[in-house]
């Protein structure tokens, strides 16, 4: 996606309404299939999808998954450049008593806030690779979810 100015800061979507309007970065190829049988194609260079678990790898199977292991300056410079110049795709499932309902997430990292937040993190990644250091980045659901309750 070359222009990020237009998405908001975190924007949740249901996978209906990701069936029906089709974003322009995601593609359903079998939306007449129940969800869970549905195969869904993304461009890498227009959003980097970061979805993992054993069901969504033959949905997604250009994810990058949950967890990166980084073991050089230029394995994090090409991390950075896929998390700094694309939206990036989450997927959340969110339950409450019997009911359950499944979202797509799509975080605009180049918004100031989120963008600041990644470049802090991914400076302390590059002194600590630098240093020879194991490290850990996490991205906290429990964050994302007090913002998007705020919004809802």
């Amino acid at each position: 996606m070359s222009n990020m100015q237009n998405l908001p800061m975190i924007g949740l979507t249901t996978i209906e309404d990701v069936i029906a309007k089709s974003p322009p970065f995601l593609k359903v190829e079998d939306p007449w299939l129940p969800e869970s049988y549905r195969t869904w194609t993304h461009n890498p260079t227009d959003v980097t999808v970061c979805i993992s678990s054993y069901k969504n790898e033959k949905r997604f199977a250009g994810s990058l998954g949950r967890i990166q292991i980084l073991e050089s300056i230029e394995e994090l410079d090409v991390f950075t450049e896929a998390l700094l110049w694309r939206p990036l795709l989450l997927d959340v499932k969110l339950a409450l008593d019997n009911s359950q309902a499944h979202y797509l997430v799509t975080v605009n990292t180049s918004h100031p806030v989120i963008k600041s937040q990644l470049l802090k993190a991914l400076n302390q990644a590059r002194h600590l690779l630098q240093e020879g250091r194991n490290f850990v980045i996490k991205v906290r659901k429990t964050h994302l979810f007090s913002f998007l309750h705020d919004k809802l």
